[in-house]
C-alpha cells in the first residue's frame, strides 16, 4: 500500500532532514519506508488523496545526503509505503 503526502522540510542541517506532515495513521502503525519523490514548486497546489486518520508529526529523513538542496520551508511530495 502506498500513500503520497505532501509535506514540509522542518529541518535541514548537513546531517538532519525532518519532515512535517499529516501521515496517514495507517502507516504510522506500520512504520514502513517513506521517500521523497521530488521538491514541489512554490506556487504548486498538492492534490492529495483523502486517507482517512492521520496523525501531524515531525518525522526525520534518511539519507540527508540524497536532498542536499532541501531547505527549511521546501515542500516536497512523500511516498509512504
Amino acid at each position: 500500500m502506498k500513500f503520497y503526502v505532501e509535506a514540509k522540510v522542518t529541518k535541514a542541517t548537513e546531517t538532519e532532514l525532518k519532515l512535517s506532515a499529516h501521515w496517514p495513521l495507517t502507516w504510522r502503525q506500520l512504520v514502513k519506508s517513506m521517500t521523497i519523490e521530488r521538491r514541489l514548486d512554490p506556487d504548486e497546489v498538492y492534490d492529495a488523496l483523502g486517507y482517512g486518520l492521520t496523525q501531524f508529526d515531525d518525522l526525520p529523513y534518511e539519507p540527508r545526503s540524497a536532498w542536499p538542496n532541501l531547505r527549511v520551508g521546501d515542500s516536497v511530495e512523500v511516498i509512504c509505503r
